[in-house]
């Protein structure tokens, strides 16, 4: 008698110990879900606010404001550079999947001759020059999407 109490116990807990971790399951997949999807709609403003502005300068274009700082062009620049800094903020926190930045962003955001990554560094290089540095988690973004890269080079160098 006492041992089939024990198995009922056992058995008792199990079945309730089972929907515990499937909810825990489900909610944890409910939390990646949302910040995939948090992910496209947040890239897709940032595309459409900022990234397209940039993308029809030139390098030459923003140096010849760089040093202006009180310039309209100067000043709009700034603020597009604190979108971006934000979203990447949201990227390092993981409020934003960074996967799915990758795939949509890769080559266009980070690549040295895309359209992003070299019109912004002529006031970064600007900014950066004192002691105070800026915008850094767009840096550490970019320094992750390069090792990504490289990581991917690398397994297809691979047999």
């Amino acid at each position: 008698m006492l041992l089939a109490s024990l198995i009922i116990d056992i058995i008792t807990a199990i079945f309730t110990v089972i929907p515990i971790l499937f909810a825990v399951y489900t909610y944890h997949k409910d939390v990646e879900r949302k910040a995939q999807q948090d992910t496209i709609e947040a890239y897709q403003h940032l595309q459409t606010d900022v990234l397209s502005h940039i993308s029809r300068l030139k390098p030459s274009e923003v140096e010849s404001f760089a040093n202006k700082r009180t310039s309209e062009e100067y000043k709009q620049f700034t603020e597009y550079l604190m979108a971006i800094e934000c979203f990447c903020i949201g990227l390092e926190q993981r409020i934003y999947d960074f996967d799915v930045f990758y795939s949509l962003a890769r080559d266009y955001f980070d690549d040295e001759k895309g359209p992003i990554r070299p019109t912004i560094k002529p006031i970064l290089e600007v900014k950066n020059r004192g002691k105070h540095k800026y915008y850094q988690s767009l840096e550490r973004v970019w320094t992750r999407m390069e090792e990504r890269k490289h990581a991917e080079e690398m397994m297809k160098e691979k047999p």
